[in-house]
C-alpha cells in the first residue's frame, strides 16, 4: 500500500508566519517605518519625509525593525539557511504577503 507525503508547499503554507501578528508585536516607531516603507510603497528617504524623520532616524528603524522580523521569523518558521544580513528573511516572507506594486504601462 502506497504511503502518502505530505506536499512540502502545502507543509509551508501551513508553517508560514502570520506577518500582521508579528507586526504588531514590534514597538510602534518600527511598526511606522514598516508600514511606511513596505505598505506605503516607499523608499526609506521619502518614509523619513513622510514620519518627519531625518534619512538617517528612518533608516536605523527599519534596519532594528527587519532585524526583529527577522528573528521572529527563524524562530517560527526555522530552516537550513544560513546566518543572513538582518533581515533578509523577513524580507522573503514580506514578498510572500504583500502584493505585488502596480506599474503604470508605458
Amino acid at each position: 500500500m502506497p504511503t502518502t507525503q505530505a506536499d512540502p508547499i502545502d507543509d509551508r503554507e501551513t508553517r508560514r508566519p502570520d506577518m500582521e501578528v508579528m507586526l504588531r508585536s514590534l514597538p510602534a516607531p518600527h511598526q511606522e517605518i514598516i508600514v511606511a516603507t513596505y505598505f506605503g510603497h516607499r523608499t526609506a528617504h521619502q518614509a523619513a519625509e513622510h514620519l518627519g524623520l531625518s534619512p538617517a532616524v528612518a533608516k536605523a528603524r527599519l534596519y532594528e525593525a527587519m532585524r526583529s522580523l527577522s528573528g521572529m521569523v527563524d524562530t517560527c518558521w526555522p530552516g537550513p539557511a544560513e546566518p543572513s544580513v538582518a533581515g533578509n528573511t523577513a524580507r522573503r516572507i514580506w514578498r510572500m504577503n504583500i502584493p505585488k506594486r502596480r506599474t503604470a504601462a508605458r
